[in-house]
This record gives structure tokens, C-alpha cells and sequence, in this order.
């Protein structure tokens, strides 16, 4: 994001907008039609905007507001994560850390989803197989725990945004030739690896960032993915991700909106 000749920058990524007026070139959208933005860096964060046709994909209503304006971020991490490193199959598990995050949530009820059965070992509505603590994860039996969970199958796919010794220890989870993928540090500390677990299983360890995944995929395959998404989300499937709606108008200075956005952001670090 780089700001222009005022020093100023809209920011963010995520948003739902709803069509208010076209013109004469528009051929696939009309009025009312919900979009979700395709263009890179498209400044969300503002009651309104001029765009191009393309730079617009349209959603479906039917998904809902809270649902439709993750696609752009959180889920459409998600499925990318699940389908861009590991070939999985029906059967196969994963595991992840900060599950109650957007993400993680939306792991949870992606890999329950009849439409990606590539995995299938997510059984409640909105919850593991399993669930272990950082707690867990220092019993020395819980190697031998998660095999017989998971009836000796290995792991092949572990997510990570946290970071650190906990992190770390999650290593011991994985089975021959998994892939570890971090895409985010929450704990701000660093992650090591114990040698023996590469040297043993032959540990891949990638990081995943979705907006480099953006500039080097076209358009059409974003828009691909995010049509599969919300379809899916309109069968009522996907639930809605823990929420809250904060609302900003136009009549209230700018100190009042920081403080306001201060807070909600101050709700979610915490």
C-alpha cells in the first residue's frame, strides 16, 4: 500500500460493496448487485468508489454481508492453503493453531464442506476433530496420542500463524513429508526447528502470503475461486465468522472515528 502525493492512503483489502450507479459500458452487473473488489489494494475502507467492470466480481446475496466480504481474504487464504500444497485426500487431517481466528474458523468449516472433499475429518459445526492446548502439545505421549486419533494415518499439512515454542512443538505432529505452512506470526517470536524432524520426516516449511499469491495469478482465477466460495457460503453451510459491526459515518470528527477504530482493533488483538 503506498500513500499518494497528500501522504494519505485508503486502506484495505476486504469489503463488500453494493452497486449504486453505472455506466454505459457495465454489461454484467446492475444495479443493487452486491461485488466484492478484484483489484489489488482497492482501498475498502470508503463509502464509495468509481471502478472499472472488471475490477468488480459479483457475489450472491443469499451468502450474506458478514460472509461475503471475507472471500477477498480469509477464506480465500484458506483455500489456498488446503489445496495449493498438499494433495489432500478424503480421510486426511490437518492441524492448526489459533483456530478462533478468521482463518481458523474458516478452516474448520471449509474442511467440513461436501464441496471440498478432499477433506473430510472435521465433523462438528463449528469445531475440530479434536481440539489440544499448548498444554498438550508438552505431554510427551501426545505424538503417540494423535496417531492413534487419527488411526496412524500421517499428517501432512500443518497451519501456523502464531509462531514460537509452541509452535515449534506442533512440529512433533507431523507425519513424512508434511508441509508446514506459516502465514502469520501472532506471538511476534521466531520459529525454530529441531533438525532431527527434517532430517527424519523431510519437513517442508513454506510461508503463504495471500497478497503475493494476487500479483501473481490472473484476475480470472481470483474470480474463479471466489464464485466457488460464495455458491458454497449460500448453502447456509459456511456460518458466519465471530463478528462484531462497528458503524463510522460521516458526522462525527476524525478523533471520534480513531478512537472507535482504536477500540474495535483493541478488541480483536486481545
Amino acid at each position: 500500500m503506498s500513500a499518494g502525493e497528500s501522504g494519505h492512503c485508503i486502506p484495505r483489502n476486504k469489503g463488500l460493496g453494493e452497486v449504486t450507479g453505472m455506466g454505459k459500458a457495465m454489461k454484467d452487473l446492475k444495479k443493487g448487485d452486491w461485488v466484492v473488489f478484484g483489484k489489488k489494494q482497492s482501498g475498502t475502507w470508503s463509502s464509495g468508489q468509481i471502478l472499472e467492470e472488471k475490477d468488480m466480481i459479483k457475489v450472491d446475496r443469499e451468502s450474506g454481508p458478514v460472509n461475503c466480504q471475507t472471500t477477498k481474504v480469509s477464506s480465500f487464504t484458506v483455500y489456498n492453503m488446503l489445496f495449493d500444497f498438499v494433495d489432500l485426500q478424503p480421510g486426511d487431517w490437518i492441524v492448526q493453531n489459533s483456530t478462533n481466528s478468521a482463518v481458523g474458523q474458516a478452516v474448520i468449516m471449509l474442511t467440513t464442506s461436501p464441496t471440498f472433499k478432499r477433506i473430510s475429518r472435521v465433523s462438528e459445526s463449528l469445531g475440530a476433530t479434536h481440539v489440544m492446548t499448548y498444554n498438550d502439545l508438552e505431554d510427551k505421549t501426545i505424538s503417540e496420542q494423535v496417531k492413534e486419533l487419527t488411526g496412524g494415518k500421517d499428517i501432512q499439512l500443518l497451519l501456523n500463524c502464531v509462531g514460537g515454542k509452541a509452535t515449534t512443538q506442533m512440529l512433533c505432529l507431523a507425519g513424512k513429508n508434511a508441509h508446514f505452512v506459516t502465514y502469520g506470526a501472532m506471538a511476534e517470536e521466531a520459529l525454530s526447528f529441531p533438525p532431527s524432524v527434517f532430517n527424519f520426516n523431510n519437513i517442508t516449511a513454506q510461508g503463504f502470503w495471500q497478497m503475493e499469491w494476487f500479483k501473481q495469478k490472473s484476475q480470472q482465477e481470483s474470480t474463479q475461486i471466489i464464485r466457488e466460495l460464495v455458491k458454497y457460503m449460500a448453502t447456509g453451510k459456511f456460518k458466519e465468522l465471530n463478528h462484531e459491526i462497528v458503524k463510522i459515518n460521516g458526522k462525527i470528527s476524525d478523533q471520534e472515528a480513531t478512537t472507535i477504530i482504536r477500540d474495535a482493533v483493541s478488541k480483536v488483538a486481545h
